[in-house]
């Protein structure tokens, strides 16, 4: 995780088999876009503007919302742990990748690996 002055969050996409064994960035940009969808549904949500102003790259998604650290860590600007409001995304969270990948690994697997035979 990595995250920059312009409180860019970039999580690396969850680690898959898929993700070890190729490396070839249409696969990682495919990939990342898969992510990127199913992390919708965990990215706390009022406005809708975090689960939606994700960027994608090889093997990598990143939102770029002013706020978007302090959503991924569960802390507020003053240190205060956060209340997501689950009526518009109920499997909101921190650490939305976390649990992204544990519930669609192996259907992310299967999409990126019929991604790859039609290459």
């Amino acid at each position: 995780m990595k995250i920059t002055a312009t409180s860019t969050v970039k999580m690396k996409t969850p680690d898959t088999i898929t993700k070890r064994f190729c490396k070839d960035d249409k696969v990682g940009q495919f990939l990342a876009e898969e992510w990127g969808k199913i992390f919708r549904k965990y990215v706390p949500m009022d406005t809708g503007t975090l689960s939606q102003s994700y960027t994608t790259k090889p093997f990598e998604v990143s939102y770029n919302q002013i706020y978007s650290h302090y959503q991924w860590n569960d802390i507020s600007k003053n240190g205060n742990p956060l209340n997501y409001n689950k009526e518009k995304h109920p499997l909101a969270q921190s650490h939305w990748e976390k649990a992204a990948e544990r519930d669609y690994a192996d259907i992310i697997a299967d999409s990126v690996s019929e991604f790859i035979r039609r290459m």
